[in-house]
């Protein structure tokens, strides 16, 4: 007498999908916790002339799907006469030198985000 199982390849499938989803859910965590650490940083260096600069420094949506994933981290939502101003900071014009607060507060917390990516992934594999 043999013993015959039906649905196993679907329920393997359904085991491989939660898998799946399990491992976008601590990527994205991690992500997050890792942009708060680059958006702190932006907004310490920031040029400060009324504050709307500053204010409009925000973290954004996570896109991309696999190991191609990141996160958005600068003017989001600001009206054109902030996103213009940001424009000029960064990049300078032609009477003006860019002042590359973004570049630079990339660079001075890019250690800090990978190793809080480090700590996060630490944490939900136990």
């Amino acid at each position: 007498m043999a013993l015959k199982c039906n649905g196993m390849d679907a329920l393997m499938n359904k085991f491989q999908e939660l898998e799946k989803k399990a491992q976008r859910s601590i990527a994205d965590k991690a992500l997050d916790k890792a942009g708060d650490i680059v958006k702190e940083e932006i907004k310490s260096i920031a040029p400060l002339d009324t504050g709307k600069l500053k204010a409009s420094i925000e973290k954004g949506g996570i896109k991309g799907s696999g190991t191609s994933r990141k996160i958005e981290i600068g003017n989001i939502n600001a009206d054109s006469e902030v996103t213009r101003y940001f424009y000029y900071q960064e990049n300078g014009t032609s009477v003006m030198p860019a002042k590359k607060f973004m570049k630079r507060g990339f660079q001075n917390s890019v250690s800090n985000a990978n190793d809080k990516i480090k700590e996060v992934l630490r944490e939900e594999l136990k």
